[in-house]
């Protein structure tokens, strides 16, 4: 009868670790899911200022292009 509670007390043991790792792997995979969103925030909210920038920067080169142009123009009317 000893021998059978003391298997039982030892199963429960058992058991309490598990649960007890579970409950680790849980917070810790929770954890990392906040991380993971942090991160991916962080990243989308680059991307975006990215855009802006470039965005900004084609409007410039557009606009730099378009005063070529008319200079281009202009040289071209005084040659004639």
């Amino acid at each position: 009868l000893n021998d059978l509670l003391n298997g039982q007390q030892s199963l429960q043991l058992e058991q309490n670790n598990l649960l007890n790792g579970q409950q680790s792997i849980l917070s810790e995979q929770s954890e990392m899911r906040k991380e993971v969103a942090f991160y991916y925030g962080s990243l989308m909210k680059k991307l975006d200022e990215t855009k802006i920038d470039l965005s900004s920067e084609i409007k410039h080169v557009s606009n730099v292009q378009k005063l070529h142009q008319d200079v281009l123009e202009i040289l071209n009317e005084k040659q004639q």
